[in-house]
């Protein structure tokens, strides 16, 4: 660890000297590498450590070869990733590729320090994890998040994290000891698939009795008989809980539909009008008057 620490220090040391740094990929660091390496393994007297077998790893990711177009990528878009208001990534196809995903989030996690280190502390940078059981299948990417959610609020920070599955936050250690515990708004949608195991629920993420009662009583046909079409749910800020209302509007839900029907209605919309604003205008008043 400690020689590859050295070995980018050199690197970004030499490059930052003789303005080198425009135009830096990968191939550029893999160059110096090639010659560095031998050099501080002489001068320390390393013998534990191959080099040979550390080049021919990292070969695969120079231009022409296996992963060559990851980290050598000219596409101005990433270049200026860390200027974008908004940027998603995702990583649900390559879950399983050990080495992609490995390299996605590390960038995921250096674009974020990124911004927080970047950005006013009046500005609030926002990081987002979906599906939270694809962040925390990665070791790597999970002790990232546990200690990101404990200082990521001293800079302006916030984190949010959903999840459909309940193992997420019942059986993730990092979950339930670091992020649970430091999470202090938690929001509720409809629980009543999961009311079986509701007492697990309320355990870990410290529910009361009362809050308990809230939540299992959203979207109630009962209670909503005779009232417009919306969907309900509890947002619980420390002890305190409150059911809401929300209703979205059919411009907003067009953007977001994952109904494959509608999703297909969207799509022809789109190719007709050449416009996502005006297809989902055009597909929001369709459903008003259906």
């Amino acid at each position: 660890e400690i020689l590859m620490s050295t070995l980018f220090f050199d690197y970004f040391k030499d490059r930052c000297l003789n303005d080198k740094m425009s135009g830096a990929k990968f191939d550029d660091f893999y160059e110096f590498a090639s010659t560095h390496i031998f050099k501080l393994i002489e001068e320390n007297k390393i013998n534990e450590f191959n080099p040979n077998t550390f080049l021919f790893m990292l070969k695969q990711f120079c231009s022409g070869n296996q992963f060559g177009y990851l980290l050598n990528s000219e596409d101005e878009k990433i270049k200026t990733l860390d200027e974008q208001r908004f940027v998603v990534i995702d990583v649900a196809k390559i879950t399983d590729d050990k080495i992609l995903y490995g390299i996605v989030s590390v960038l995921a996690m250096d674009l974020y320090n990124q911004k927080i280190s970047k950005l006013p502390m009046n500005v609030v940078k926002i990081l987002c994890v979906d599906e939270a059981w694809q962040a925390f299948a990665s070791p790597e990417m999970a002790g990232f998040l546990k200690k990101q959610v404990k200082i990521v609020r001293k800079y302006g920070g916030r984190t949010i994290f959903i999840s459909q599955e309940l193992d997420d936050f019942i059986s993730s250690e990092v979950l339930k000891e670091s992020i649970i515990n430091n999470s202090a708004i938690k929001i509720f949608l409809d629980m009543k698939s999961f009311s079986a195991k509701f007492d697990v629920i309320q355990t870990v993420m410290g529910i009361s009795d009362v809050n308990k009662a809230k939540i299992l009583s959203l979207n109630d046909p009962k209670l909503m008989e005779g009232k417009p079409k919306y969907k309900e749910v509890c947002i619980c800020t420390g002890s305190h809980g409150a059911v809401y209302a929300v209703e979205v509007p059919y411009e907003i839900g067009a953007i977001f539909e994952t109904n494959a029907d509608n999703v297909v209605e969207m799509e022809n919309l789109i190719h007709k009008y050449g416009s996502v604003e005006l297809a989902s205008t055009i597909y929001a008043e369709n459903k008003r008057n259906a």
